[in-house]
């Protein structure tokens, strides 16, 4: 006398839920660099809207042996600036003029940063973990 069990259909479950968590995550990855696109469009600054259309997320990776990442950040030449501050010096003019409002400001000024990228991640936090709950719950009810 003895028990004798076949695993063929059990394991052939865990491989579908491997799958099916595996592409969930990539979705989470996709749908929370979305989320924290929007939210960082909203918190930059706006003067033509340059900064603000230029913020995209981009190149969707794997990360690790399992995981998946994604690469969000604004493409401009100066969004550094607009984050982090710092100073602005004239390259060309002899001062750093503004011309709608005709103030001078002399050869150089210091910006201060606004952070709106580090605003606008805090912002997103709770709907990227929503939107990685919810994949993951979608994958675990297959």
């Amino acid at each position: 006398m003895g028990i004798e069990w076949d695993t063929t259909e059990a394991t052939a479950g865990l491989d579908s839920l491997k799958r099916r968590v595996q592409e969930a995550t990539k979705t989470a990855a996709e749908k929370g660099g979305l989320a924290m696109v929007h939210a960082t469009m909203e918190t930059a600054p706006i003067l033509t809207g340059r900064l603000k259309q230029s913020i995209y997320a981009y190149n969707l990776r794997r990360s690790g042996g399992q995981g998946w990442a994604i690469s969000v950040a604004p493409h401009t030449v100066y969004a550094r600036q607009r984050e982090l501050g710092g100073p602005i010096t004239v390259k060309r003019a002899k001062v750093l003029y503004n011309k709608e409002t005709g103030q001078s400001f002399g050869r150089s000024v210091f910006q201060a940063g606004s952070h709106y990228f580090s605003r606008g991640l805090d912002q997103s936090q709770d709907a990227i973990y929503q939107a990685a709950r919810q994949a993951w719950a979608d994958a675990m009810e297959g």
